[in-house]
This record gives structure tokens, sequence and C-alpha cells, in this order.
């Protein structure tokens, strides 16, 4: 079992519609004050650098994921479509405040994406 750790993220709202983000460890605190438009950026360098050490794990050492690690819900305040800059994708993307954050989907995951949205606003359940 690993021993426990001592650091710790945070993140407050701060004036001037400003996200003050701070990261301690022993011996060493940063903050750092984000527009309210910069946190959709920050969430998406550390989501992609996370997909990006575990592929790297995965290749080098034979490393699994140790199973369903705990989500984080945010409520969106819009979601919408868009054109993908990518090949064969489109953009799922959600806007909360200012901030927005893409996902590129691939075309031919976008029915199933689809159909499964409408089907679980129809029946309120997820599938």
């Amino acid at each position: 079992m690993p021993a426990p750790s001592d650091d710790q993220i945070s993140v407050s709202i701060a004036p001037g519609a400003q996200v003050m983000l701070q990261i301690s460890k022993p011996g060493l605190r940063i903050e750092a004050l984000l527009p309210n438009d910069g946190a959709g950026m920050v969430a998406a360098i550390l989501l992609g650098a996370a997909k990006d050490s575990a592929e790297k794990a995965a290749q080098d050492q034979g490393w699994k994921a140790p199973g369903a690690s705990p989500r984080a819900n945010v409520l969106p305040s819009r979601i919408g479509l868009d054109k993908s800059q990518r090949a064969d994708h489109e953009t799922l993307y959600f806007e909360c405040g200012h901030a927005a954050i893409g996902f590129d989907i691939p075309r031919s995951d976008l029915r199933k994406v689809a159909q499964a949205m409408l089907a679980m606003s129809a029946e309120g359940t997820a599938h």
C-alpha cells in the first residue's frame, strides 16, 4: 500500500472572474492565478498528459490501469458540436463560464455517442 501523500491540489474562485490554482508538496507551494477562460486549456493539457503517460507506461513497462478511476463531474454552462481540426473527427465541446474544452470524436463513433445521448435523455438512464 502506498504511503500517504502530503501533495495537495486546490482550486478556488478569485476576484475578477479568475481561478486560483494551488499545488503544494512538503517544502513547495505554487500558486497560479488564471483568467477564467484559461481553465479549459489547463484541463486539456492535464488530460492530454494523463493519456500520453498511460500509453507510454503501457508500451514501456506493460503497465495496466488499476481499474476504473474516480471521475470528476462538472455541470457545463453549454455544450456543442463543432468541426474538428483533425481529419475524420468532430469536436464535442463543453463550456464552463468562459472556459472551454473540446474532445475530438472519430466520425465513425459519433452516431453511437449521439444515439446513446438520445436514449439517455428519453429514458433518464445511462447505457
